[in-house]
């Protein structure tokens, strides 16, 4: 956060747009106008003042600058402790068009967000174009005071260690990182309707929206302590909510806590005496029902002594008659048409199938199945039937990749498997390899990679090499029968194999006494020639054209023709050169008109002489000059010299032999190809790639061909314990109506009653889609999914162990059912979203206390059960853990639940809420003062702690110290309220 004065808000940016005030002194007039001046021959010459644009000129403002407000449009369970704001997509908006100066660190914005009680006092007029009106008819009492309208504007910008230039560059990015903020100084009432507008602070600004005339030298506020009803103001944007009891997430999460006691629930009697059917009665045999979820760690209930045996025997017979000649219709046996087996006799195979229909219990969840079918029955089968289209699709592709499958293996055997040689399978294979990713040696790569990366040439690997190095090509004939009979296998081997390594020629190497002229130097390039780079470049010489000189590197210069002064011994002879040499001697010729004075002869005109090729002529670079050779022998000499010191150099680069290039890796490491061509043989097996082909178009099946024709079965992936829930949540937890409000409770899912529920919703469904003519196997399983649509929770019926019993199919049949957090409270009808996860705990310092760790694991499914019952699977053996560190290692785990991390939101704590700290975070209702229901702001007047103690210790913010330091105040944090297990489970243990 950030207050928009002058040190932290950087105004420059702003100016380039015209979007900031420049006024510094006191102004007269409700715009700002900002002077111009050109420059002109280095002369400030004055221009026309610009006018800007002030709040008198605004009449209407674009909804779209307003990108988010708290709370939403029509909310209805607003938290009254919370204030309401907006969020502008400008971070200056609240000072664009404000024409007064800053105040020290105060700046007036030219707009705020007021809340208004939404009552008879006040109405909205929306006329169908301009603003809104907001008409005051009966009091003003509830607009807040413009005196401190400062301090309820804010700019925000995300970033790291944003302070001066960085905080101003940051601000002036176009991007998401910033925003501007209206906030509503308003206390919130529970239980209320309001009204929140952005209307304008200058009177200026409200006459232009209201349609009457504007003042321009008006700078009064819209409204102030003399202002009555009625009274009118235009309204930029506006949004209607109510608020809800009182309580925010912190508040209401703490009300959440373990039962005093176990509730009575996850079971309940049911009285079997009368089984019906023609069975014989049992009287008084009672059993414990248990539902879909059952209390931690408790075994299922057993008959009372003796009755099961009977009881089974007889409800046998009424399940199973005997053939007579008037047929008998019997209850159904769930799960005999998906596992096309009878009612099994005694305890023989299969199992499960005994333990569902012989106990009644497990026949009502199975019955409640039926029920589910029987209810949406018209649903599902509809969905059955637009399902069917797109099977037949799917089994169409599917048919056409088994064709493509055996006629790509058939050739991929008979051709790619026929070649012999490894080099020439790389070859015929070389258009894929760049496409193929394999692992040789410790690098994964591309095989093309590879085969850059290794001593094998990649046009080795190429169409035109495979044509020419055949067996009876123009190469292959030439190659010497043996092992490895191939060249691209001989190329792969190292230098060490021998007569039968192959090198491949690299870069032609010029011959020892040969050198290309731009290896010699990179400054006498011939595309790079110019008069100041031969002088540098020893035995070239340069040849002035005004004045020739002939200069030599070695130290030789030659001058004919100009006004020279000699230095040293001055020797004229007839030749008319003049040499000069650093030696002080100095030979001149010509034509001596005086002193200083030569007439001028010139070597070369390169122009016109006729002898100079069209290249050097005009503006083409000039090469250099031929090389005049002095007369004198002391200047040979020293000429000769110095050549002779240049091609010492020259001679020595020329004889050295190229270094010999770097002998690379054979392929994948090995001197064989071998490995290489059986990972890639491997990679283009057709039962892979037209496998993942397809697969990246339909589902694919689970069985040992993947593209076996799915079989003419709907699928129904939706968790079904919601239709379950909706019969009755008495089938999804017994009793869950003695669970208390704001109680937490650790429960367990009942394998046995899931398996057995699914078991009788796939039974009910095959007989209705037979029912319906549709045409599907008998076997086949509909459903697999009863808490969640990640995984199924039962597999296909038909693939059932024979010998298990009841419940050993379902996915968490191993531990005995998944971990579910069952939890009854006001939080989630107020947060909904609430994120909940188990934190693995660890234990402190001193071996008993426990503390958050960083395991966290999210919950595997999640529902809820009725209204308000919400649960959390999770995939914890052991939530309550050892009593100790010494006692092992296992500390448990907590239940941790979290406020959404979204938008940032302001207020304070609950008035009832008693403070846990002096943080400003820890600021309650109950310690603020108000003024006309809007929070007051002196500084003098702020409360202190209970514990006496000033607000905020450490905190860099102070109580109406600015905007800024209003929003740090004011910004909520997140909040999560953590529980271990071991509290949750005290009551079951008690």
């Amino acid at each position: 956060m950030t207050d928009p004065t002058p040190a932290s808000y950087s105004l420059v940016p702003w100016v380039r747009r015209g979007l900031v005030s420049l006024v510094t002194g006191a102004s007269t007039q409700n715009y700002v106008t900002l002077p111009t001046a050109v420059n002109v021959n280095d002369t400030a010459v004055p221009g026309p003042s610009i006018r800007l644009l002030g709040p008198g000129d605004i009449t209407s403002m674009d909804a779209a600058a307003v990108i988010r407000t708290d709370p939403r449009d029509g909310a209805e369970a607003f938290e009254p402790n919370y204030l309401a704001m907006a969020e502008l997509a400008l971070p200056d908006l609240p000072w664009l068009f404000t024409p007064a100066a800053p105040d020290g660190s105060r700046l007036r914005p030219w707009i705020c967000l007021i809340v208004i009680a939404d009552n008879d006092d006040i109405d909205l007029d929306v006329p169908p174009s301009g603003p809104a009106v907001l008409n005051f008819n009966k009091s003003v009492a509830q607009l807040p005071d413009l005196a401190n309208v400062d301090a309820w504007a804010h700019a925000q910008v995300i970033g790291d260690n944003l302070t001066g230039d960085a905080l101003n560059a940051a601000l002036d990015v176009d991007n998401g990182a910033r925003l501007g903020r209206l906030v509503s100084p308003r206390k919130l009432e529970p239980n209320g309707k309001y009204l929140a507008c952005i209307v304008p602070t200058y009177r200026a600004g409200a006459n232009a929206g209201l349609g009457a005339s504007v003042d321009e030298q008006d700078l009064a506020p819209a409204w102030d302590a003399n202002t009555t009803a009625p009274f009118q103001l235009p309204v930029y944007y506006y949004f209607r909510f109510q608020t809800g009891p009182d309580g925010d997430f912190a508040s209401l999460a703490a009300r959440i806590a373990p039962p005093a006691s176990q509730p009575d629930a996850g079971k309940r009697i049911i009285d079997v005496s009368g089984p019906g059917f023609g069975a014989a009665a049992a009287p008084g045999v009672t059993l414990q029902f248990e539902g879909a979820l059952r209390a931690q760690g408790e075994p299922p209930t057993d008959w009372p002594a003796g009755a099961q045996t009977p009881y089974e025997a007889q409800l046998r017979n009424a399940l199973a008659p005997a053939a007579a000649a008037d047929p008998v219709v019997a209850p159904p046996v769930y799960g005999r048409t998906q596992s096309g087996k009878d009612l099994p006799k005694d305890h023989d195979a299969p199992v499960w199938l005994g333990d569902l229909n012989l106990d009644p219990r497990m026949r009502a969840a199975a019955g409640a199945g039926a029920q589910v079918v029987q209810r949406d029955q018209e649903a599902l089968v509809a969905s059955a039937w637009g399902q069917l289209g797109e099977i037949r699709k799917a089994n169409q592709l599917l048919r056409q990749a088994q064709l493509a499958r055996g006629a790509s293996a058939s050739m991929w055997r008979r051709h790619l498997g026929a070649v012999a040689a490894d080099g020439a399978y790389l070859q015929v294979t070389g258009p894929v390899h760049s496409r193929v990713s394999l692992k040789l040696g410790p690098v994964t790569f591309t095989l093309r990679g590879h085969v850059a990366a290794s001593r094998l040439p990649v046009r080795a690997l190429s169409a035109a090499m495979r044509k020419l190095t055949r067996p009876r090509g123009a190469l292959g004939r030439q190659l010497s029968t043996g092992k490895p009979p191939q060249l691209v296998d001989r190329l792969n081997l190292p230098a060490s194999a021998g007569t039968w390594a192959l090198t491949a020629a690299g870069p032609v190497q010029p011959p020892r006494g040969m050198v290309a002229l731009d290896d010699v130097s990179s400054n006498i390039q011939v595309a790079k020639m110019a008069s100041s780079i031969p002088a540098t470049a020893p035995g070239w010489i340069t040849i002035a054209e005004s004045s020739t000189t002939v200069s030599s590197s070695g130290g030789t210069s030659v001058s004919s023709g100009g006004a020279r002064t000699s230095i040293g011994t001055d020797t004229r002879t007839d030749t008319g050169t003049e040499l000069r040499t650093d030696t002080g001697t100095d030979v001149r010729t010509g034509t001596d008109t005086g002193v200083g004075g030569a007439t001028s002869v010139r070597l070369i005109d390169w122009n016109t002489d006729p002898d100079v090729p069209p290249l050097l002529k005009g503006t083409h670079p000039n090469l250099p000059a031929p090389l005049l050779f002095p007369t004198e022998a002391a200047a040979l000499k020293r000429m000769a010299e110095d050549f002779r010191a240049v091609a010492g150099p020259i001679n020595q680069y020329l004889n050295t032999a190229p270094a010999s290039p770097p002998d690379l890796p054979s392929l994948g490491g090995s001197p064989t190809l071998t490995a290489a061509r059986t990972l890639l043989q491997a990679r283009l097996d057709p039962e892979r790639t037209i496998t993942a082909r397809f697969g990246a178009r339909i589902p694919l099946g689970a069985g040992p061909d993947p593209l076996q024709p799915l079989r003419l079965a709907p699928q129904f992936p939706q968790p079904m314990y919601s239709a379950l829930a909706d019969l009755s949540p008495a089938w999804m937890l017994p009793g869950a109506d003695k669970v208390p409000i704001n109680a937490a409770v650790l429960l367990q899912t009942n394998p046995r009653f899931v398996e057995a529920f699914m078991v009788g919703l796939n039974e009910a469904m095959a007989g209705e889609l037979l029912w319906r003519q549709f045409p599907v196997g008998r076997t086949a399983t509909y459903f697999q999914n009863f808490w969640g649509e990640a995984a199924p929770d039962i597999p296909p019926i038909d693939s059932f162990d024979a010998n298990g019993k009841l419940g050993d199919h379902t996915a968490d049949h191993a531990t005995g059912g998944n971990l579910v957090l069952l939890i009854r409270a006001d939080l989630f009808r107020r947060y909904p979203n609430t994120m909940v996860s188990a934190v693995q705990a660890k234990w402190g310092t001193d071996g008993k206390s426990r503390q958050l760790g960083e395991t966290r694991k999210w919950p595997l499914f999640r529902g809820v059960i009725g209204t308000d019952l919400n649960f959390f699977g999770f995939d914890i053996v052991d939530a309550r853990g050892v009593d100790s560190a010494a006692d092992g290692p296992n500390a448990g785990w907590y239940f941790v639940l979290e406020e959404h991390i979204t938008e940032p939101r302001f207020g304070l704590e609950p008035e009832t809420s008693v403070p846990k700290g002096s943080s400003w975070n820890d600021l309650t209702w109950g310690y603020a003062k108000l003024d006309r229901s809007s929070v007051n702001l002196d500084p003098f007047s702020t409360p202190a702690p209970r514990n006496g103690a000033a607000w905020g210790p450490g905190e860099s913010a102070a109580w109406g110290q600015g905007a800024a330091a209003m929003a740090y105040i004011l910004m909520r944090r997140p909040v999560r309220v953590a529980m271990h297990g071991r509290a949750l489970l005290a009551a079951a243990s008690t």
